[in-house]
């Protein structure tokens, strides 16, 4: 079902949902649906992902291999021409579910042994807004990888800090950096990072500048939103009617 601005609602089918949906392409035209499928035996995958035509209702589906996360899976930008699946290694497919391309997971010509994965799988990615660039972490700092695969430079991670999944590309120029218990802003032609948030032992997952101020999307076990002060501090919100637990 559709609903538009105004509240109308508007029937594609009636259907059981092949699973949550997780994204939208920027054309408007294809919603992404994403589960956890039953393995059927030794390596087989335990993701299926599905691609829903709005306009006919018709979907395709796809199960990548085993290493596939499903919690890293996403339309390209800016369009949504194909699908970015995060794990060992990020790959990309066609919205028939083709496989289009493997990210490299080593780069030596970084200087960074270091690859796209850790002993606990990828360390994430983010696509840049025209979908030209894509940052992968690895497990000494950000790799910044064109969209055809080749790398174009090492970014290492912020002093002091471990390095941390890149959260989502920042006003063009920077990437958003999770490092444990801080938020950074890395910029992607190098240089120096600026720490965003200190997260005060606790992970800070993301941020967002408002008019009424900054709020960081916090996260030990489960998630919460915390105010941000100009020092980047956070500091508890009080809403009417909710109550954060500790």
């Amino acid at each position: 079902m559709l609903v538009d601005p105004a509240g109308r609602r508007y029937v594609l089918e009636h259907w059981n949902p092949p699973g949550q949906l997780t994204d939208w392409s920027g054309d408007g035209v294809h919603a992404l649906f994403v589960r956890h499928a039953t393995p059927g035996g030794p390596g087989a995958s335990t993701v299926s992902v599905t691609v829903l035509d709005i306009r006919t209702g018709q979907t395709t589906s796809f199960r990548p291999p085993a290493q596939a996360r499903s919690g890293d899976v996403q339309f390209t930008k800016p369009d949504g021409t194909a699908v970015l699946v995060g794990g060992v290694p990020l790959r990309r497919y066609s919205l028939a579910g083709a496989l289009q391309l493997a990210y490299p997971t080593t780069f030596p010509a970084a200087g960074n042994p270091a690859t796209t994965i850790s002993a606990s799988g990828s360390l994430g990615y983010a696509e840049s807004a025209d979908g030209a660039e894509l940052a992968l972490g690895t497990a000494a700092g950000t790799d910044l990888v064109a969209n055809k695969g080749k790398l174009l430079r090492f970014l290492p991670a912020p002093p002091g800090s471990s390095p941390g999944p890149p959260a989502r590309w920042r006003q063009g120029s920077s990437v958003l950096l999770s490092c444990p218990a801080a938020l950074w802003s890395q910029p992607t032609a190098g240089g120096s990072p600026t720490q965003v948030v200190a997260g005060d032992g606790l992970g800070v997952l993301d941020e967002w500048s408002l008019p009424s101020g900054t709020l960081a999307q916090v996260g030990a076990c489960g998630t919460w939103l915390d105010g941000v002060s100009p020092q980047g501090t956070l500091s508890r919100l009080s809403l009417p009617g909710f109550t954060r637990s500790t």
